[in-house]
Formats: structure tokens, C-alpha cells, sequence
């Protein structure tokens, strides 16, 4: 057909891997096949399988760099099996959040292979709300503990998570549609086992954006001494390359903790394209209290990091500053 080298060209431009071209040339095949030819006049709208066909991707991607990229990511994201996010949720009390959060995992463009909202001994409806969603939204699982705070439910998450990647993401948290086709992609075809992303800010009240936090491109162990630029809610790891790990038993900064475990070893974490989280802001919620944070922030440079008493107090200095920062920033939002 006539649009047979044009879409040819793109994958050829699109992919450098020899796999990737002879799987793209056939599902152009394939789908000219199926439709005659006419499904190139829909460009990148997929089927149900979630498979875009590449004949529809191709069409476009040979007209520029920004497309082509976009066509291997798409690609990478596409071809991961379901199955491979396992997503975490800690929640106490989350009646009036906990539906839109489940809603934001289970809308997913990339399905997870299952979504683990462990209960922190909530005393309101949050596990019968969970309970009625688990009837529309089958990979649903539940876990309830008695109260022991945020480490210890993500942990009871984690210990039985089965999917190749480990998402988190708090109750009273949501992500954009496209969240983990963006992060999965972007970690398969870099070859990457731990990624995180920006993130917007919204009054928990009114639903307006604060803001947006624009994390550094790349972040590694001697970045995290100094302070934390993850936020939790974008975070994902490979754990069948870097392990079964946990969050250090600590009321607050747990997540920080985390990072610096998954990092101690040389690994970078990366950051994925684009804005796909949204952190709801209250001066109420736990992460707020960023005073309280101090002294198991100590404790982790001590007994997790067996940082010396004079090192850590040098690095918990710049640690805090940037915390404080980062919350009067938002105050001056509100």
C-alpha cells in the first residue's frame, strides 16, 4: 500500500532494535490485513487488547523525532505483559478519598496485575467502600492490619506483592490515566529499576492546583543524604532486580528511608516524562507535619545508614531546610 514506507521508515527510525522492527513490520502486515488499509486514517486509536497497532503508530511517527520517541515508548509500555505493577496503598480513615484513588489505578491506559489497599485499622467505611469496588474492579485486593502507621501497612503490601514492579500510591492520592504506561514504558526501554516523576499539588478542600514539583532528572544515594526530591506517590521499583525490600519502621520519612535503601548499592533513580501524579494537600494529613519529622530522620542516618553522630547531624541540617522550604512554599499558596 501507499502508506507502506512511510510507516516503514518510522519504525525503522523509531527503533534501533532488530526485534522491535520485525515485530512492528508484522503488525503492519496484520493489520492491513484486517482492515484494508483504512485503519491508518485513525491514527493511534488501539484496540481493546490495549495493543496499539503499530501500522496506526507508524503513519505518524515518521514525521517527527518527538513522535518516534513517543511510538518506542509506546511500545515498550504496550508490550509489557499485565501483570507486572503491583500497586500499594496504605489507608486509615480514608472514607472520603479512598473511591477516587481506586478509580485513578484501575482507569490505568496499563492495567496493574493487582492493587493492594492495606487497611491501617480504620475505624470509618473505608473497607466497605473498598470491599463494594472490589465487585467492579477484579485485580481490587485488601489487607487489614491493626493500626501500626504508614511503614508498616506499605510493608504488609509489599510482602505479598506478585507483580514485577511496585507502585505506591496514598489513599488520599491519584493518578493521571496514563501514569504507568508512561513510567513502565519509560523504565523498560531505558533499562531502568527504579523511576520516579513530578507531581502536582491540590488544596485536599477546593480541588485547585497548589503547584507543580519539578523533580531533578536523576537522583542517587549521595542526593538522598541531603534530602528527599521523591515524592512516594510517583515512585516505582523493579523488585526481581533489586529485591524484596522494606520501609524502615519510622513514623515519618519511611519513604526516604526506602530510597536510600534501594540506592545504597550504586543504583540511579530516574525521572520519568511528564506530570502524572497529584498529591492532595491538607493541613491536617500526617506528611504535613514536617517538624515531626526530625528526629526519625536522625534515626535513620543512625541506625539504618550507620552514619556517625556529627556526620548526620551535618547532613539532617540541609535535610530539614529543604522540607521547611518546601512547606512554605505551599503555605504561600493557600
Amino acid at each position: 500500500m501507499r502508506f507502506d514506507r512511510i510507516m516503514c521508515n518510522g519504525i525503522s527510525q523509531a527503533a534501533q532494535s532488530p526485534v522491535v522492527r520485525r515485530w512492528a513490520f508484522q503488525e503492519i502486515h496484520n493489520e492491513c490485513r484486517r482492515s484494508g488499509g483504512s485503519a491508518a486514517d485513525n491514527a493511534f486509536r488501539g484496540p481493546s487488547d490495549g495493543i496499539w497497532p503499530t501500522a496506526l503508530i507508524c503513519k505518524r511517527v515518521g514525521r517527527s523525532a518527538g513522535l518516534r520517541k513517543q511510538a518506542l515508548t509506546t511500545y515498550h509500555a504496550r508490550m509489557a505483559q499485565r501483570g507486572e505493577v503491583s500497586v500499594i496503598t496504605a489507608a486509615y480513615n480514608s472514607a472520603s478519598v479512598i473511591e477516587r484513588n481506586i478509580r485513578s489505578v484501575g482507569t490505568q491506559s496499563l492495567k496493574p496485575a493487582e492493587h493492594i489497599v492495606v487497611d491501617d485499622g480504620s475505624v470509618d467505611d473505608t473497607v466497605s467502600i473498598v470491599q463494594g469496588l472490589q465487585r467492579e474492579f477484579s485485580h481490587l485486593r485488601i489487607v487489614r492490619q491493626e493500626n501500626g502507621g504508614a511503614a508498616m501497612a506499605r510493608n504488609a503490601g509489599i510482602a505479598i506483592a506478585t507483580g514485577r514492579y511496585v507502585a505506591f500510591l496514598d489513599s488520599d492520592d491519584f493518578w493521571s490515566e496514563r501514569k504507568l504506561e508512561t513510567q513502565i514504558g519509560f523504565m523498560t526501554a531505558n533499562d531502568v529499576v527504579f523511576s520516579y516523576g513530578d507531581y502536582g499539588t491540590v488544596d485536599a478542600t477546593s480541588g485547585s492546583l497548589l503547584g507543580r514539583h519539578q523533580s531533578p532528572e536523576r537522583v542517587a544515594y549521595a542526593d538522598l543524604l541531603r534530602g528527599c526530591p521523591i515524592g512516594c506517590l510517583t515512585a516505582a521499583f523493579d523488585q526481581t532486580v533489586l529485591g524484596k525490600q522494606y520501609m524502615p519502621d519510622v513514623r515519618r520519612g519511611q519513604d526516604w528511608g526506602f530510597w536510600l535503601a534501594l540506592t545504597r548499592d550504586g543504583t540511579i533513580a530516574r525521572r520519568y516524562p511528564g506530570c502524572h501524579a497529584y498529591y492532595r494537600h491538607s493541613k491536617g494529613s500526617l506528611s504535613s507535619a514536617k517538624i515531626g519529622k526530625v528526629g526519625d530522620i536522625y534515626r535513620i542516618y543512625r541506625e539504618q545508614e550507620r552514619i556517625g553522630p556529627a556526620r548526620s547531624v551535618w547532613y539532617l541540617f540541609p535535610h530539614v531546610f529543604g522540607a521547611l522550604t518546601k512547606r512554605a512554599v505551599m503555605h504561600s499558596r493557600e
